[in-house]
């Protein structure tokens, strides 16, 4: 398959660099831990603002989960349905690696994502001290202290149906 474009290697870089400019910021200053604390955290019941709620426990978790899963079946329905049948679906055959190709991307971005979380030292905001966990807050880019087990974390697996979208 012959791209129409060359590829934008600038624009995938500038939006790279930007995405690990704006992580360094976040670890650098703990502004993650700012923002959790005055837009996420009750300190006066001391949970979390979602916690346990309907819309993010089922609409965003689990039902962006869902979501993911049902557009990657039918994309895959589709280009069954135009390998099968070319004559009547003429672009669904033309199309069809094109969206293989995508629910390919889409499988390897969760599991990246899972890869990830197994590696990742990040503990989740609910297992820290400040907000009523065990844990000390350990930036992202800081050594995990000796003997403190992986908090895997991060990045957010719900997260994970966005980066799979993208």
């Amino acid at each position: 398959m012959k791209p129409t474009q060359p590829f934008p290697a600038l624009e995938t870089f500038g939006v790279s660099a930007l995405f690990l400019a704006t992580i360094a910021v976040l670890a650098f200053w703990q502004l993650d831990l700012a923002i959790a604390s005055r837009l996420a955290f009750d300190a006066a019941t001391g949970q979390f603002r979602a916690h346990g709620s309907f819309w993010a426990n089922e609409v965003l978790h689990k039902g962006g989960r869902d979501f993911v899963i049902v557009l990657a079946v039918a994309a895959l329905c589709c280009a069954l349905l135009g390998r099968l049948s070319p004559v009547r679906y003429p672009t669904l055959h033309r199309q069809a690696g094109t969206i293989i190709a995508a629910v390919v991307g889409m499988g390897l971005t969760v599991l990246l994502v899972g890869v990830f979380k197994r590696y990742s030292h990040m503990d989740c905001p609910w297992d820290l001290v400040a907000y009523g966990g065990k844990d000390p807050y350990v930036s992202l880019f800081a050594k995990r202290p000796t003997g403190l087990p992986s908090g895997g974390c991060f990045p957010a697996a719900h997260a994970a149906t966005g980066y799979a979208l993208f």
